[in-house]
């Protein structure tokens, strides 16, 4: 790395964390008096994307980024803004479009550059060149999210669910997944992500306070009544473990809910997988987590859950897995709880 390069590289990052500084204030009363608190701050995305390219400039792909002004060697480097290395990438990506590492910088170039109808089908280019990490599936999440105005839909969500997969800690995909509950009106869910998100953040920091506020309007939604309930086609609930259990769930094991039907065949209606992570791990079964043909939840008035953390990754039951009691509820019903404490022989 040359001392140029790591002049600008903190350059930028001196420039980004000023500005946050003197803003944030001013952005979080705007957020607040809109009603838009607790939607992750685009901002802050923002930011940290801009703040990743610059590390990126300093450390990353310099034969993507790095311009010379002449022919000599001695020409003095000019540094790419954001614009410039949107252009580069693309002309570089129609020479090589399998480069997996660029298609991943021009998503988040497109990101941090807020052009979002960009932004999604550039992520999805990525991911099929290289299995994403948390962070950039909660940035296509959030992409998704701003290009439809800030409504969530399903493929952001399913995003949101495999960053936690893959990272059970990650705080932007808990704040996603959070917001995503609670604008769906389920606000266990919303307040269970939101609780193990808690612990990450700056006890004393603004996004702590917001993040306090948010969880409060979600008991008072559930206090009153107003969760979901005009939607009679999904179940929803946490699953907890019995603590004597909990330290012998490894890292390759499977959580899974399933919805049967009270008579019928004892194939399930709904699905319902996750990487087990902090417990307890919120879930949502509704139709399109079907797995074959004929009933379907919102053809049933009633319906039977249970958990299961597989051993073997597999949805059918082992000896050694361990299981809930099965619970009969309504379908429609939010706030379900299952307790994981037998072992299957």
């Amino acid at each position: 790395m040359t001392a140029a390069q790591v002049f600008w590289a903190f350059a930028i990052a001196l420039t980004i964390g000023a500005l946050l500084t003197v803003l944030q204030p001013t952005l979080a009363g705007i957020a607040a008096e809109k009603g838009v608190a607790r939607r992750v701050p685009l901002l802050a995305g923002l930011a940290i994307s801009l703040l990743a390219l610059a590390v990126y400039l300093a450390v990353g792909r310099p034969d993507l980024i790095a311009q010379q002004s002449g022919t000599g060697s001695g020409a003095a480097p000019h540094h790419a803004t954001i614009p410039e290395l949107i252009k580069r990438l693309e002309a570089h990506l129609q020479q090589q479009p399998e480069d997996a590492d660029a298609a991943v910088l021009l998503a988040r170039s497109y990101y941090a550059a807020a052009r979002f109808d960009e932004a999604v089908p550039a992520f999805e280019r990525a991911f099929a060149l290289k299995a994403p990490a948390a962070p950039q599936l909660a940035d296509y999440a959030d992409a998704r999210t701003a290009q439809k105005g800030g409504a969530f839909d399903a493929q952001a969500q399913k995003a949101v669910e495999r960053a936690l997969a893959l990272d059970a800690q990650h705080v932007k995909s808990l704040r996603l997944a959070g917001s995503f509950a609670f604008n769906d009106r389920r606000p266990t869910e919303a307040i269970v992500y939101w609780t193990r998100l808690a612990p990450l953040l700056p006890a004393d920091s603004e996004e702590m306070r917001r993040l306090q506020a948010d969880m409060a309007e979600a008991r008072a939604q559930l206090a009153s009544g107003a969760a979901v309930t005009d939607s009679k086609r999904q179940i929803s609930g946490t699953v907890a473990i019995a603590p004597e259990l909990q330290k012998s769930v490894g890292g390759t094991d499977t959580l899974y809910v399933f919805a049967r039907g009270l008579q019928g065949p004892p194939m399930p209606l709904a699905v319902f997988k996750a990487a087990p992570g902090r417990w307890p791990v919120a879930f949502t079964l509704d139709e399109s987590m079907a797995v074959m043909g004929g009933a379907r939840l919102g053809d049933l008035k009633n319906a039977m859950v249970v958990a299961r953390i597989s051993r073997s990754g597999q949805a059918i039951g082992r000896p050694g897995d361990l299981e809930s009691g099965a619970v009969q509820v309504e379908v429609g019903a939010a706030g379900i709880q299952l307790l994981i404490e037998t072992v299957r022989k």
